[in-house]
């Protein structure tokens, strides 16, 4: 009966969003009535659908050039207010977030964010629910507090929102309230991200009857940069320690952005991690701005196009536009040679389109990679991807990429093919497909490791709210899978993992994961053999005082140890540990601790650390001091242990003048004495026009 009263509360909130418009009222001052206000915010987590007891309250109008929202939220004596924080950073506290859906066909959202001390973070929001917080736009807002009152003034520009047609304008809304003491999320209208495309259609309607101003924007970025070698004590100023970066949108539509020379100095060091038994080359996360924005765009991941393959562009340009019907998105780039790191000056060229036809889209995207040295070196990718909605939150889908290679006297084509079904809901979401990449299937710009094998995947997880007096959230998941080899039809790989969490209204967590691999490894001759490997994990997390929040994982694992070809049994213990201090100070650590006892050391190291520190001081929004330990002390061969260190500093000293300012290093330790990789100071000045 309490799912049938909860189903019914959820279906009245819904239905009335649906049959209710708000129309924005024209006017160049603060209105603020019944006609023009949203005020009904209900919990989306845990999703149960009770109005939020902290009274909270918008009013919207907008002018020709902006949207204004006016906020009102009710605080108490639990409200956080975080800390300062660069632009585009999360900030740990409570906060305010509006969501715009200009054009619901293709189902994304642009997305704004206020914080108690006046950071601001801003994305977009794709149909797969992952925020690209790199798209920017000039969106400002006012946070102040009296009487128990946080008021907040949005003005959003038109200018930086893509839409169709002319007024008057249909779009949707979404505002949410977070509780951080609480950890709870009230959202105006009821939407959860497991509603899938239902996020964004079931958002609140509203309705500009005026016209709007969207004028073409061109900026120009250029930066120089002083760069010193402290190991060798050499500094470094040619011609290309000077950039430009020129991001030009003639209509409301079309972006593009071109950089040349671009440089990301300013980026931290990577975090260790262990990777030392991996089956293959590692990949990382990509942190460089240029490559990371707008890239849903084109509609590929990692196993087409792997971004840190280009090193160091010479030059990087990205147009993206669309509409209601179709997306469209170009990139090229040229990679600089580096000897150091064996660097092809390559050129790498994607082309994309995405026709929207109702429940019907289909992406469309060509990928190219030619050897600038070797001129008859390159290879193309055809990538297509038809998506067919079936039915609600019902999807049936083809993954069809088709590659051409050629390098001097050697042509080879092959293909690699998936075809999928996938179903959400509230609380699951099931998902399989079927799989079968050919031989000489090659795609040079992405990261992919075996061919000629077919197989399929199945997963399926579980959200359910419990209604206990420790307990509200539990989440499940299962997933298998198999690989078999084309040739043979021998296997080559099956698993199964298992994972469960347990959430409770005292911040305290509660995991248990499961994974299990049987995997084939062939020996130098024509033969092989099976191994079985598995890892049984468990992770408790607290997270009720911001200044420490800590989670704690210990693993017992059975690996397979591929230099031995031999099963080997250890433990793995991860700690990780966060926090805000003040206002001005957070940090982050984490340190992981693997030993295998039976494990012989002529190869491996059976016992060693990795660990990561971090460490941000924001004097204020526009002043911020950051710096980085990495450690890592496994052994293998002469090398003994690795130290990087890095400092940043970042000043925007005015709304067009940014200064950057850091030092980088890095040491290992070989045969017993410390050797520097390398040692660098710079600033860089950067101008906004």
């Amino acid at each position: 009966m309490k799912s049938l009263k909860y189903g019914i509360i959820v279906f009245v909130c819904l239905t009335a969003a649906i049959l209710s418009s708000l129309t924005i009222p024209f006017s160049n001052n603060e209105i603020k009535t019944d006609t023009n206000k949203i005020s009904n915010f209900y919990r989306v987590s845990p999703p149960d659908s009770i109005l939020c007891n902290l009274q909270t309250s918008a009013w919207l109008w907008h002018n020709s050039n902006n949207l204004y929202i006016l906020c009102e939220l009710e605080i108490n004596d639990d409200f956080v207010m975080g800390r300062f924080a660069d632009n585009d950073v999360s900030v740990d506290s409570d906060y305010f977030r509006v969501q715009l859906i200009s054009d619901e066909a293709n189902y994304y959202a642009y997305g704004y964010m206020a914080f108690p001390l006046g950071s601001k973070l801003d994305f977009i929001r794709n149909s797969a629910h992952s925020n690209d917080k790199n798209w920017n736009s000039d969106y400002t807002y006012t946070s102040d507090f009296a009487n128990n009152i946080w008021t907040i003034l949005f003005t959003i520009p038109f200018k930086d929102i893509r839409r169709n047609g002319i007024a008057p304008y249909n779009w949707k809304i979404l505002l949410t309230r977070y509780i951080k003491d609480k950890r709870q999320i009230f959202s105006s209208s009821f939407c959860l991200t497991k509603m899938g495309n239902d996020y964004f259609r079931r958002a609140n309607d509203i309705k500009i009857n005026h016209e709007i101003h969207g004028s073409s924007n061109l900026s120009l970025i250029p930066y120089i940069m002083f760069d010193q070698d402290l190991q060798n004590n050499e500094i470094k100023f040619d011609e290309k320690n000077v950039g430009l970066d020129i991001a030009y949108s003639p209509n409301v539509t079309t972006r593009t952005k071109l950089s040349l020379s671009p440089d990301f100095s300013d980026i931290p060091l990577d975090n260790v991690v262990d990777t030392y038994n991996s089956k293959y080359v590692p990949t990382y996360e990509e942190n460089r701005y240029f490559f990371v924005e707008d890239f849903d765009a084109f509609g590929v991941d990692q196993s087409l196009f792997y971004s840190r393959y280009i090193v160091q562009p010479e030059y990087a340009f990205k147009l993206t536009t669309g509409n209601s019907n179709y997306s469209l998105g170009i990139l090229s780039s040229k990679d600089k040679p580096i000897a150091s790191v064996n660097n092809a000056p390559d050129f790498y060229n994607i082309i994309a389109f995405k026709p929207v036809l109702n429940k019907f889209r289909c992406q469309f995207t060509l990928l190219s990679r030619i050897d600038d040295k070797i001129s008859d070196y390159h290879n193309e990718v055809l990538h297509l991807n038809p998506i067919w909605e079936a039915g609600k939150n019902k999807f049936f889908w083809a993954d069809l990429n088709s590659s051409f290679y050629s390098l001097k006297d050697e042509d080879k084509q092959g293909n690699y093919l998936k075809l999928g079904y996938r179903e959400y809901s509230r609380h699951h979401n099931f998902c399989f497909q079927v799989l079968e990449m050919t031989k000489d299937y090659t795609a040079d710009m992405g990261k992919n490791y075996e061919d000629d094998f077919y197989g399929w995947n199945l997963d399926y997880s579980t959200l359910n709210h419990i209604k206990h007096s420790v307990f509200n959230e539990m989440e499940t998941s299962i997933s298998l899978g198999e690989e078999i080899d084309n040739r043979s039809n021998k296997l080559l790989e099956r698993k199964f993992t298992f994972g469960a969490d347990l959430f409770t209204s005292s911040n305290l967590d509660y995991g248990f994961d499961f994974i299990y691999y049987k995997e084939f490894v062939a020996n130098s001759g024509v033969s092989g053999e099976y191994f079985d490997k598995f890892r049984m994990g468990f992770n408790l997390g607290w997270d009720r005082f911001n200044s420490f929040e800590n989670r704690l994982y210990i693993n017992f694992v059975h690996y397979l140890f591929y230099g031995l070809n031999e099963n080997h049994d250890g433990t793995i213990v991860q700690y990780r540990l966060s926090g805000v201090i003040s206002k001005n100070l957070s940090y982050n650590f984490n340190l992981d601790y693997s030993i295998y006892p039976d494990l012989p050391e002529l190869i491996y190291d059976k016992e060693y650390w990795i660990g990561n520190f971090d460490l941000v001081m924001n004097i204020s929004n526009s002043l911020s001091f950051s710096q980085g330990l990495r450690y890592d002390d496994y052994e293998h061969g002469n090398y003994s242990q690795y130290l990087g260190y890095f400092a940043n500093i970042r000043w925007n000293v005015t709304e067009n003048l940014d200064v950057f300012a850091g030092f980088k290093e890095a040491m290992n330790k070989i045969d017993s004495e410390n050797e520097i990789d390398f040692k660098t100071l710079y600033i860089k000045l950067r101008y906004s026009y």
